[in-house]
């Protein structure tokens, strides 16, 4: 069994243009969520394989899918979604060029799992156990910031509708 079946490849071109606007949930969405799931299945030495296959110009998708995730958990009042998004978070992480990028879209994943109940600190330390320590380390460190409770707003972010429900909205 191949380590993901699908690539990566579906993360450039056409589809992604535009994403974070587009209706939520898409087809992108989809192929996303498959990958972030099968990362979380696969071993260890084998999710450093596929970390290998992702590069900078991903990360701005999966930035996107995690942000969008945070929307669709609010709207279902289910943390799954958002949970995902914080994996893709991690992947992106690999990648990213300045980090400061996964921290402002971490701020909303971390919203929706506490707007739905669940123990956001807990979920981060989850996805934390699955990737290499340098990237664990981000996540880890977020968790300790004294500002978790208003986290959304802090880092530039607004509840608004948009004509499919619930979206965090930037105001940056």
């Amino acid at each position: 069994m191949a380590i993901l079946e699908n690539g990566v490849e579906f993360l450039e071109g056409p589809a992604t243009r535009g994403y974070l606007a587009k209706p939520i949930p898409n087809a992108l969405d989809g192929e996303i969520g498959q990958l972030v799931s099968r990362f979380r299945e696969i071993s260890k030495p084998e999710r450093q394989v596929a970390l290998a296959l992702l590069r900078p110009a991903h990360a701005s998708v999966l930035r996107c899918y995690a942000e969008r995730m945070a929307s669709l958990s609010v709207r279902l009042h289910s943390s799954e979604p958002a949970s995902r998004g914080v994996l893709s978070l991690g992947l992106a992480s690999r990648v990213e060029r300045d980090v400061r990028e996964i921290w402002l879209v971490m701020a909303v994943v971390f919203d929706a799992i506490q707007r739905c109940g669940d123990n956001a600190i807990a979920a981060f330390k989850e996805v934390a156990g699955l990737l290499p320590e340098d990237i664990a380390g981000e996540f880890e460190g977020f968790t300790q910031r004294s500002d978790l409770d208003k986290i959304a707003a802090v880092m530039g972010y607004v509840d608004s509708t948009a004509e499919d429900g619930f979206r965090y909205k930037r105001t940056f």
